[in-house]
């Protein structure tokens, strides 16, 4: 199936350019695009506007300049936390789903469920902020 991108509407013009441009998000919709599609069809389609309006603010938040996500995922802290610390089991799976944005997007909206989302949401910063915490506590960072 083609498509002219000049019938698209505006939104699903800048939509379809940001995917092309993106692997992460051609990785992430391969995976859950059709799972996407069909919550928005369905009555209850304001769960999944819930958890793309989760992602946004969390990228917002997250990743840019003196943000803790970037702290982490551009110094790769989450392996050096689980190596300096010799995690294994359930605590080092915690912490190895904020290994990366990526991981994150796919641990959120794992199950396209807003209140899921908004659970796995907070789980997420807590874990951020234990990265950063065990990070300091191993000097494995220096945050001045």
């Amino acid at each position: 199936m083609s498509f002219e991108a000049d019938a698209m509407p505006p939104l699903m013009r800048d939509f379809a350019e940001a995917v092309r441009c993106s692997p992460e998000n051609q990785a992430w919709l391969f995976l859950y695009g059709h799972a996407l599609i069909h919550s928005l069809i369905e009555p209850d389609a304001g769960s999944a506007a819930m958890v793309l309006k989760i992602l946004r603010l969390m990228r917002e938040n997250l990743l840019g300049d003196g943000n803790w996500g970037s702290l982490i995922w551009d110094h790769d802290l989450v392996a050096k936390v689980i190596a300096a610390t010799g995690l294994s089991g359930e605590a080092k799976q915690q912490l190895e789903r904020v290994a990366s944005w990526d991981e994150v997007c796919s641990y959120v909206c794992e199950s396209l469920d807003g209140a899921t989302a908004q659970e796995r949401a907070f789980e997420v910063t807590e874990r951020i902020q234990e990265v950063v915490r065990l990070a300091v506590e191993f000097e494995l960072v220096d945050l001045e």
